[in-house]
């Protein structure tokens, strides 16, 4: 078909500009009209100007003082193609005649641009696939391609090209239509339900479809076979308008893309047309009022388009995309609305704002076990029901993509939705939640927002606050389980999500189910124990995820990992609180369904069934009894349970808050042999904590009960042996109490202080009642003795004030179990004297589990001589002494000296005296011996007198000292002179050049 005629018209009274393409049409022989050639299609295409400017939008509370410059972009020329009626013979060129023979004519459209009646449903078949078999084997429909140039097409809004039906028309007035004042109407041409009848504006029968996406390149934008991703786009080059690049996309497809119905059921598509209340065609371009609604399929997410455009401007444009709030999978809309404002300030453009908002479709969702898309989320997800209490938000900042963002304020902070959450326990136990979310459109990868969110979630009081405390929640979810068992004080949790499967449907589900990553929890016992805040992150553990609770793969029912933020039974300054009988500083791990926390690194073997103290108790700060005494030492490796008690640290929180922590191990001798610690058939470990619902409340019992066992200090070298009945410790209502009983010969001192056993007789071993030589408390059991012996005086040897000491230490708080012995003390020293010489001293030593905990040793001793011949006399004196002490913490100190001098004295007129000092102390500080000597040199002549005195010091190095040959005599290293020398200063070296040759080279 071809062109064979073509004119163009302006009319400014009415401001009508059209050109007019003949086709198949050719001029008469008097050239007033035209006349349909042979076998031609007869066709009249009126090109109109652009019918719609795509302007800049702007942020609705968006303020600046001078008014912004809208970008814009204007559609290209748009077209009507009349077909003309069989019965025309001949066409006028008048053209009020040719406009009202247009208004008669049907109009001549592309494949797609079916009428609303022919909107294809889905057949009523029960089951899935057979709609899409009917689909598959049916006509094709129509395929989606652009307009020919003898083809209707309006691109209206932008970029976006619109065409009613072949059956349609035009509606206009062939003259221009003056008021009474004498201004003319501008020229229109209204779309009717059929060609000469407007219809009502509600008429359902007047509609159009999009048949076509002008992208500005050649490139078909649409699969035939498939939907084309859709672009995520906000804006197109470079700035944003009404409708973004991937909602025009959309409206082609949702309104003419009919061979999608062919597509697999999650991407079928069953076009609507877009209803049209109003399409006035102008010179200016269009005034439109258009409305589409649909139900996307899962591919696609716009629901709703209000389009409304005056004279080819935007005036108001709704889009409505139906998704998800992220993580939970509650359906949701998301609302945009750009509207022209005229702002009250002067000089401002109408400019078109926009505003966002986002509002829940479902308000509650479950999620019981069997509908989890596999058993592995199910455990992940502790909730069995979830209310979104937020109907629609405030406005929103609007996003920047059109795949999953957060929602956030235009401040950009988060928005907080209001929720209402209820875990698997009978009735569920409530939690209302404050949180942000993010919306994920619907056919777009959540994965962006399974990356961007981590958000926890907070209980919330009454008045809205934090309940920092945390609420009850059964953490495991499973209602078939018995109630309890495990359930936490929840203070938070951190959630995300899994992407799951695609599936089909009118409301397919989210494409990802909500998980708790961690979970923050509370643990009441076992503050009551450590007397602190038991507060931990939680995981949930592999084991529990791949099997759940099976007996046979998870025996221990192993149920969350907190090895990341163990919680420490810190015991250091509060041995107080088990009486120093078990002073651990032990770590929780896991969680158990049957047992509650327990601790160690092999979470696996408490997954097992099995329970080892060794592993439970590990680290630098191992737990010890009596503050000396390795407690998993002393406990034997067993399995969770042992005839029938838990045998691990079981901690239970109970329905009401309140708590109990109970653990009865199996106890052995330590080591296995020459025991310090030896246990006996009835000896017996108990411990239990008990803590009362209220947070505030301090009445918490806990008792600590060791029975019949033995202590027996310093194996090898055998020196006391004590037998306990049994030694417990009670805290009631903040009241300690101490009852510690040794068995009948409880104390008996073997080995070399065997001795002193008759010390047994004089000890009440019924409770300690108040012996001179042993003294319990709160703090431990003491005893010791001090034995004197008479001095020995034998011909010029005297020896006198000699004593014997030794002593033991059981704490029941900070300190370690100890032995000491003493051969005399510090303010007693022993005296010895031989003849002219004399001297004394003493000696210390304190034992502990560790080793020498305490060393104390002193000596001094001297002589001095006097010697008178008449004509002159004299003497000399001799003094040494030293000192030493260790203790370990502190470390050693060594101090001594030695000085000798003389006098003589001649006719009692001249005096010369002499005396040489030497002493040596050692510096801790930078590890180095000083050595110290003094000559002093005295003369006097009767009245005069002079003295003179001379000093050397002399250090030398120790551990801390100086460099040695090795680190002197290394090669010169420029970078570094760690463990190398030092480069000289002034020198020119290479690296790898040795000192020597520095020195060669300077004096050689």
């Amino acid at each position: 078909m071809a062109d064979t005629f073509r004119r163009t018209v302006v009319r400014s009274r009415d401001l009508f500009v059209v050109e007019l393409h003949f086709h198949d049409l050719a001029l008469d022989g008097s050239g007033s009209r035209l006349i349909p050639t042979a076998g031609g299609e007869p066709l009249i295409v009126a090109h109109l100007p652009p019918q719609h400017l795509a302007e800049q939008v702007f942020e609705k509370d968006a303020e600046t003082d001078v008014a912004p410059v809208a970008a814009s972009y204007s559609a290209e020329l748009s077209r009507v193609a009349f077909r003309l009626p069989s019965t025309v013979i001949s066409v006028p060129l008048q053209l009020d005649a040719l406009l009202d023979l247009l208004q008669t004519c049907e109009l001549r459209v592309v494949d797609a641009a079916l009428p609303r009646s022919d909107d294809p449903s889905p057949p009523g078949c029960i089951v899935g696939f057979i709609p899409w078999i009917a689909n598959l084997f049916g006509p094709p429909g129509p395929a989606l391609r652009p307009p020919r140039l003898d083809e209707t097409s309006l691109e209206v809004p932008w970029r976006l090209i619109l065409s009613p039906p072949s059956s349609a028309g035009f509606i206009h007035l062939p003259r221009p239509f003056d008021s009474a004042a004498g201004r003319s109407e501008l020229w229109h041409s209204q779309l009717g339900i059929v060609p000469g009848t407007l219809g009502d504006l509600d008429a359902a029968d007047r509609s159009v479809r999009a048949v076509w996406l002008r992208t500005g390149d050649e490139g078909n934008p649409f699969n035939p076979n498939a939907p084309t991703p859709i672009d995520t786009a906000v804006g197109t080059n470079g700035f944003v308008t009404t409708l973004a690049p991937g909602e025009r996309q959309q409206i082609v497809h949702l309104s003419a893309n009919f061979r999608a119905r062919r597509l697999p059921k999650p991407v079928q598509i069953y076009p609507r047309a877009i209803l049209v209340k109003r399409m006035a065609l102008t010179s200016q371009g269009a005034t439109v009022n258009l409305a589409g609604e649909w139900t996307p399929p899962a591919e696609l997410s716009l629901a709703e388009w209000v389009h409304r455009s005056s004279v080819g401007r935007d005036t108001y444009v709704r889009t409505e995309h139906v998704g998800w709030l992220f993580p939970f999978g509650h359906r949701a809309r998301f609302i945009k609305i750009s509207e022209r404002h005229f702002d009250d300030r002067p000089a401002q453009a109408a400019l078109i704002r926009q505003i966002c908002f986002v509002m829940p479709l479902e308000r509650v969702r479950t999620y019981a076990v069997p509908d989890a898309p596999e058993p592995r989320l199910a455990r992940q997800m502790p909730l069995r029901r979830v209310e979104v209490l937020t109907r629609i938000t405030t406005p929103i900042e609007c996003p920047t993509t059109f795949d999953a963002f957060e929602i956030q304020l235009p401040s950009g902070a988060p928005f907080p939705f209001d929720l209402h959450a209820a875990d698997a326990v009978s009735g569920g136990n409530p939690a209302d939640i404050r949180m942000p979310l993010w919306f994920v459109f619907q056919g777009q990868d959540p994965q962006k927002a399974i990356d961007g969110f981590s958000k926890d979630a907070w209980p919330l009081d009454g008045d809205g606050s934090q309940v920092t405390g945390g609420v009850p929640f059964d953490i495991v979810g499973d209602p078939s389980l018995p109630p309890g068992d495990s359930t936490w004080r929840v203070r938070s949790v951190t959630w995300s999500a899994t992407k799951t499967a695609p599936s089909s449907g009118a409301t397919p589900p989210a494409p990802f189910y909500p998980i708790a990553t961690r979970i923050s929890l509370r643990i009441p016992a076992a503050e009551a124990i450590s007397g602190g805040d038991a507060d931990t992150t939680v995981v949930f553990h592999t084991r529990y995820l791949d099997h759940g609770l099976d007996p046979g793969q998870n025996p221990g029912a192993l149920v969350a990992d907190m090895s990341a933020s163990a919680i420490p039974l810190a015991f250091d300054g509060k041995a107080d609180r088990t009486g120093g009988l078990v002073r651990p500083d032990l770590s929780l791990t896991g969680l158990s369904r049957t047992v509650g926390p327990v601790g160690g690194p092999d979470l696996d073997a408490i997954a097992n069934g099995n329970f080892n103290p060794s592993d439970f108790f590990k680290g630098a700060n191992a737990p010890k009894l009596f503050g000396a005494i390795p407690l998993d030492g002393v406990l034997t490796a067993m399995g969770l349970h042992d005839g029938g008690k838990p045998r691990a640290p079981r901690i239970q929180v109970e329905p009401d808050g309140s708590a109990t922590m109970r653990w009865e191990p199996l106890l052995r001798d330590y080591p296995t042999t020459k025991p310090v610690f030896v246990t006996t058939g009835a000896s017996r470990f108990t411990l239990t904590v008990r803590t009362p619902a209220a947070p505030t409340a301090v009445a918490a019992h806990l008792e600590c009960n060791l029975e019949s066992f033995g202590i027996h200090l310093v194996p090898g070298f055998e020196a006391i042996e004590i037998d306990f009945d049994h030694a417990r410790f009670t805290v009631d209502a903040g009241k300690p109490d101490v009852d510690v009983v040794l068995k009948d010969d409880g104390v008996r001192f073997v080995g070399p202080l065997s001795f002193v056993e008759t010390l047994q007789r004089i000890i009440p071993l019924d409770g300690f009642s108040d012996p001179p030589s042993v003294h319990v408390d709160a703090h431990g059991a003491e005893a010791g003795f001090s034995l004197g012996v008479p001095s020995l005086t034998l011909g010029i040897f005297s020896l006198e004030n000699i004593s014997f000491g030794a002593g033991f230490l059981i704490p029941f708080d900070e300190r370690s179990m100890s032995v000491k012995f003493n051969f005399c003390t510090r303010s007693e020293p022993f005296l010895l004297t031989v003849s002219a010489l004399g001297g004394g001293g003493f000696f210390l030593i304190e034992i502990d589990a560790a080793g020498v905990k305490r060393l104390e040793a002193a000596l001094e001793f001297g002589a001095s001589l006097s010697m008178n011949f008449g004509v002159a006399s004299g003497g000399v004196h001799v003094m040494a002494g030293v000192y030493f002490a260790y203790d370990s913490t502190k470390g050693a100190a060594l101090t001594g000296y030695f000085r000798v001098g003389g006098n003589v004295t001649a006719l009692g007129i001249v005096s010369v005296s002499i005396e040489l000092y030497l002493g040596l102390a050692y510096e801790f500080s930078s590890g180095k011996a000083l050595g110290k000597a003094t000559l002093t040199i005295e003369v006097e002549v009767f009245l005069f007198s002079a003295s003179v005195e001379i000093s050397c010091e002399r250090k030398f190095a120790g551990s801390k000292g100086d460099p040695t040959l090795l680190q002197v005599m290394a090669p010169y290293d420029k970078d570094s002179d760690v463990g190398v020398s030092a480069s000289p200063v002034g020198f020119e070296i290479q690296d790898g050049e040795w000192p020597f040759e520095t020195y060669w080279n300077a004096y050689g």
